[in-house]
């Protein structure tokens, strides 16, 4: 079986465009939030303190403060206390007191697991795609 040189371009650009819109499809039901998505930093902080295990990155130098060096905002609103100081309001109901220590009882921090499932049936998709593309167009060169 040999596939024309159109029919393989063709299959590859299919498998190359799959591959590129799956991450963004993925990417796209995430939910991550930047800096930019915040009219200050105080709101920044707001989120930041609303969930401190900060799963958007919004504190890139683990200070406890989000957004600190980002200039970009419409509203000049600021709140830096960190997070943890005792200093800004908490509910400390909801603080832990008990931290595990050694090796296996600390884990990873995450509680979302693997992250990146979108992404991963997007590539399988996009693979299957093009070998199947692959497939029909060297059936279809055979019979012709």
């Amino acid at each position: 079986m040999r596939l024309g040189r159109t029919t393989m371009t063709s299959a590859l650009a299919i498998t190359g465009t799959l591959m590129l819109a799956g991450p963004a499809v993925a990417d796209s039901h995430t939910g991550d939030l930047d800096c930019a998505d915040f009219e200050s930093q105080a709101a920044a902080q707001a989120e930041y303190l609303s969930d401190p295990s900060d799963p958007h990155g919004l504190d890139g130098d683990d200070d406890g403060v989000a957004c600190e060096s980002y200039a970009e905002y419409s509203d000049p609103a600021r709140n830096e206390t960190p997070v943890g100081s005792g200093t800004a309001e908490e509910d400390d109901d909801d603080q832990v007191t008990n931290v595990p220590s050694g090796g296996v009882a600390t884990g990873g921090g995450s509680t979302s697991g693997f992250e990146n499932q979108g992404m991963l049936a997007g590539g399988a998709l996009a693979l299957a795609a093009g070998a199947g593309g692959l497939i029909l167009a060297g059936r279809r060169e055979a019979r012709d």
